[in-house]
């Protein structure tokens, strides 16, 4: 599941989300105060998906920027972005109604090789209109079912393979690598810090 929120260039290939400008975005990692930050910048035109998030009626002309930020805020709390549009060519300002949405994503495991999920949206935009809700509802319920079928497939194949060689890694898994470094690095100090404290030796009364 951390290689799957910290990897959001999948989006375009499993999720058919448009925009092949995403696929080689600008990634910078950095941990601070015990958290992880991902942020993903890009370049990008008008398309399908800005037509859903703020409605025809916002398009704008030639290429906006975009910031994505992926956090791990704890080992079971991760919080996403889609790309949010920061500033539009030939604009001094952004427009109010290209808002922000931040996803929560709670997990926590049930057994060796599965997790409870819990996932909450947040937005600050078109707060009234039911349609975009039950869009929304639509939308991330696709997104969810296909990540199952996705990561189920993955683990198999990763337990086989894992029998026979390394994992291998692209450009595009490193966040998630230092991330399981920096969830390892909790669980060591964790243990550490409830180890029964060592005893001396006891001598025998004379």
């Amino acid at each position: 599941m951390i290689d799957n929120l910290f990897d959001l260039t999948h989006a375009h290939f499993l999720h058919r989300v448009d925009g092949e400008h995403y696929l080689r975005p600008d990634m910078e990692g950095e941990e601070r105060d015990g958290r992880y930050y991902l942020t993903i910048r890009s370049r990008s035109p008008w398309s399908d998906y800005h037509d859903f998030l703020y409605t025809p009626a916002a398009r704008f002309e030639g290429v906006a920027d975009t910031v994505s930020v992926t956090i791990l805020c704890g080992p079971g709390l991760i919080k996403t972005s889609p790309p949010l549009v920061v500033a539009i060519d030939g604009m001094d300002q952004v427009p109010a109604h290209f808002g922000t949405i931040n996803v929560m994503h709670g997990i926590t495991p049930a057994t060796e090789h599965s997790h409870h999920y819990f996932v909450v949206q947040m937005r600050n935009f078109r707060l009234d209109d039911r349609g975009f809700d039950e869009g929304q509802l639509q939308f991330s319920s696709r997104v969810r079912q296909e990540d199952i079928v996705a990561i189920e497939a993955i683990e198999e194949r990763m337990d086989a393979a894992s029998a026979v060689r390394g994992e291998m890694l692209s450009r595009a898994d490193r966040p998630a690598v230092r991330v399981k470094q920096l969830i390892d690095r909790m669980i060591d100090a964790e243990s550490r810090e409830h180890q029964p404290e060592p005893r001396g030796p006891v001598m025998a009364a004379d």
